[in-house]
């Protein structure tokens, strides 16, 4: 997860409290997105700033999502859509608007133009929680023969996302939360399920309560917020 080293660590408490607010909500983006595209390719027209899903061959269907480049990935690590001049400016709005949000709250990680990351898993936690901060509908690392790998993030309103059902996604991610790497666990679930619409409730002997109108699970932490067990019921 990124408390970025690279820039020298001083945005480590603001980086940990963003990703606890958007990763898991930006997973389930991520999640939702894969499998309704699954097996399609896909690419970017950048002179359309389009982002291009094809299913089947020279007749298969498009669809085709306005969509932004948030920032490109290589050798020096990863740089910012708005520092590399190859980037048309229109599909570097988004980066910008993230860039921002660095100046209002000094986080160095949103305004140095380049980071040295740890590895793939720092890249992918800066994209999760970017997609937090844009309202983004998900986000695809896309290889182009212009720019190399580029992290897109489509923001078109016209994309639907596929319905679901709250209480039963809420109960999926806490079964993949494991697998996610974040600090701990009890702020992102509350800040997930309350993104889902379900409600929060801090009961007695540190117990966590998220519910629906007709469900509800009782969420046990240990010492480092971590999910220590769960009834549901």
């Amino acid at each position: 997860m990124l408390y970025p080293e690279a820039v020298g660590g001083t945005d480590e408490g603001a980086m940990r409290d963003l990703a606890c607010e958007h990763v898991l909500a930006s997973q389930d983006k991520q999640l939702r997105m894969n499998g309704a595209h699954d097996g399609a390719r896909f690419w970017v027209d950048l002179e359309q700033g389009e982002l291009v899903f094809k299913r089947g061959l020279l007749f298969g269907k498009k669809e085709r999502y306005r969509c932004q480049i948030l920032a490109l990935t290589g050798p020096a690590g990863w740089t910012w859509s708005w520092a590399d001049p190859r980037v048309p400016a229109l599909l570097t709005r988004a980066a910008i608007t993230v860039r921002a949000r660095g100046e209002r709250d000094g986080l160095s990680t949103f305004t140095t133009p380049s980071l040295t990351l740890s590895g793939a898993e720092d890249a992918i936690s800066l994209a999760l929680v970017c997609v937090g901060l844009l309202r983004a509908h998900f986000y695809l690392l896309v290889t182009t023969d212009e720019l190399g790998d580029a992290w897109v993030v489509v923001t078109d309103p016209a994309y639907a996302m596929p319905p679901l059902e709250p209480f039963a996604r809420f109960l999926e991610m806490l079964q993949l939360i494991g697998q996610i790497p974040l600090p701990e666990h009890r702020q992102p679930l509350s800040s997930y399920a309350r993104w889902l619409g379900l409600r929060v409730e801090d009961r007695p002997a540190g117990i966590l309560r998220v519910a629906s109108d007709r469900d509800a699970v009782d969420l046990s932490f240990d010492a480092f917020a971590l999910v220590a067990g769960a009834s549901v019921g």
